[in-house]
């Protein structure tokens, strides 16, 4: 076989849609897909920050600073009603709300890099949707039940919460003492099985939206006339499926930390 129709081979058996990796691929060094396009959705999400700063500080652009000014006060309102705690809700707003913004957004920006790849697809070799990588979404996760857990010591008092857990060897007789011992260690599967729903759930939509969207866009390239159009509505969807993960993952973030602030374990 000749060097030519070797050449041939190789690119008839990797043509087709690019399925990515359950982690960011490399692209030099240590640096990957995913933490080069972490760098650049941190550098346009600051700008973004200062422009919003400065027009609320200026009292300029009126209807953007009226627009984040009637988001947090959606924000407050929301974590309000869910904590049903006032005060924990106004001392831990930018906590909640930094995470929330930080998924939709993210989210959003993915879907920015599918609709830049569609047009350049060689940028799916250098960018990739900071929350399709598995990795992101663990991270998230672990600092949301890690918080929580932090929220629960603050309540409880630190022995009292992990002796809930570990030794909970309490009961007016035998059975009952026996029965809470292993409802603690019950306890310990279930943090370690909200840490898998959170990371899974978000990880799992936004990696079949990349999927979804790259078999599409390569199914219109081939067989429409138009195939910049097949993919719209698949792209409409995915930015439905970006918010509605966002809320998800901020109201059960919500709903841990008012269980830590319950007395009983």
């Amino acid at each position: 076989m000749s060097a030519t129709e070797t050449t041939t081979t190789t690119s008839e058996v990797h043509a087709g849609p690019h399925i990515p990796t359950l982690k960011g691929e490399p692209v030099f060094g240590f640096v990957t897909t995913t933490l080069l396009s972490m760098w650049i959705f941190m550098a346009v999400l600051f700008v973004m920050v200062f422009f919003v700063n400065r027009a609320v500080r200026l009292n300029r652009f009126g209807r953007l600073r009226l627009l984040f000014q009637e988001l947090i006060r959606f924000m407050r309102s929301g974590f309000n009603s869910v904590l049903d705690n006032e005060e924990f809700a106004r001392k831990n707003f930018f906590i909640i709300a930094t995470v929330a913004i930080f998924i939709v957004f993210a989210n959003i920006f993915g879907l920015t890099l599918e609709v830049i790849g569609a047009f350049v697809p060689g940028a799916i070799h250098y960018l990739r949707p900071i929350t399709s990588d598995l990795s992101t979404t663990l991270v998230l996760a672990l600092f949301t039940i890690g918080l929580a857990q932090f929220y629960h010591t603050r309540t409880k008092g630190t022995w009292l919460h992990f002796r809930g857990y570990l030794c909970n060897f309490t009961g007016p007789h035998i059975g009952a003492k026996i029965g809470n011992m292993l409802f603690g260690w019950l306890h310990i599967i279930s943090e370690l099985s909200r840490i898998l729903s959170l990371s899974f759930r978000l990880f799992g939509n936004i990696f079949a939206g990349i999927i979804l969207i790259s078999v599409i866009t390569f199914l219109s390239g081939e067989f429409l006339k138009f195939p910049i159009l097949g993919p719209v509505p698949f792209f409409l969807y995915e930015i439905f499926v970006a918010l509605f993960q966002g809320f998800i993952f901020t109201l059960l973030m919500l709903v841990y930390f008012k269980e830590s602030q319950e007395t009983h374990h």
